[in-house]
């Protein structure tokens, strides 16, 4: 509705796109703190590689993901490569004892 709403009938077809693309909210929350570390740390070398690794996958996810599914496609692998960067960047920053794990900041403490 909010598609139509903005932008008119002729673009409703990118509501579903527009909410895969949603998905990149919470896992950008997550991997955004993680690539920050890693920038005051001090350690742009890793982040540039795994920004490298990311771009490479997008890219030919993308290739594969237009091909056959459209853009809906490209939507999921965009949420996809944000996910595999989050889990690159908290893997260096976790591994180096620069950060905690997700796991363990999600953890509840136990009285």
């Amino acid at each position: 509705p909010l598609v139509r709403f903005v932008f008119g009938d002729k673009y409703s077809g990118s509501a579903t796109s527009l909410a895969i693309l949603a998905w990149m909210l919470p896992v950008a929350g997550l991997a955004v703190p993680y690539s920050s570390v890693l920038i005051a740390r001090s350690r742009q070398d890793v982040l540039m590689h795994n920004n490298i690794v990311g771009a490479l996958v997008y890219l030919g996810g993308n290739a594969i993901a237009i091909t056959f599914v459209g853009i809906e496609g490209a939507a999921a692998v965009r949420v996809g490569t944000y996910a595999l960067l989050l889990v690159l960047n908290q893997h260096a920053c976790v591994s180096r004892g620069f950060a905690p794990s997700l796991r363990s900041a999600f953890a509840r403490s136990r009285p």
